[in-house]
């Protein structure tokens, strides 16, 4: 085992089968064996919050790099979880959150997906291929942290991508 590996700890019971909560992907379900790493937390109101990131699998077996917000009550008990950010790159598109945990216990997600093929093209054909591909904003969400549970307040697809809901 490599000295970061060493720094890793395995999802326990209560953390592999827990729902995660965001609105823009499709989760693939996790199981035993991954690891993850503690990044940071914060106590509020006798509640422990725990920010992790690890790798997983998304649909097609694409590679993610997520970062996620857990909370606990004082026995250690898992209580929500919520994906933060989710990168990923698939042959024609990336996409990315972002986010932050405010004072005021809210948490904005920001989606954005990254094309590198135009519409007209399949991907592969070169003469679809975008110059200079920028992320656009895809979907916008907000939680609200109460009692150790993230409460969704708020969530506004752009209008570019309604028709897929």
């Amino acid at each position: 085992m490599d000295k970061y590996a060493k720094l890793t700890r395995p999802l326990n019971e209560q953390e592999i089968d827990f729902p995660i909560q965001n609105t823009s992907y499709e989760f693939i379900p996790i199981h035993e064996g991954i690891r993850y790493y503690e990044v940071g937390g914060f106590m509020r109101n006798n509640y422990l919050y725990k920010v992790i990131i690890y790798n997983w699998y998304g649909i097609s077996d694409t590679p993610l790099l997520n970062i996620q917000l857990n909370s606990y009550d004082e026995q250690g008990k898992l209580l929500d979880a919520v994906l933060l950010d989710s990168q990923y790159s698939y042959e024609d598109v990336s996409c990315f959150i972002r986010f932050s945990v405010n004072k005021d216990l809210t948490i904005n997600l920001k989606h954005y997906v990254t094309y590198y093929y135009d519409d007209e093209h399949e991907y592969g054909d070169e003469a679809g291929l975008i110059k200079d591909p920028k992320p656009e904003f895809y979907n916008g969400e907000q939680y609200k942290i109460n009692n150790g549970k993230f409460k969704l307040i708020y969530s506004k697809m752009a209008k570019k991508f309604e028709w897929q809901q």
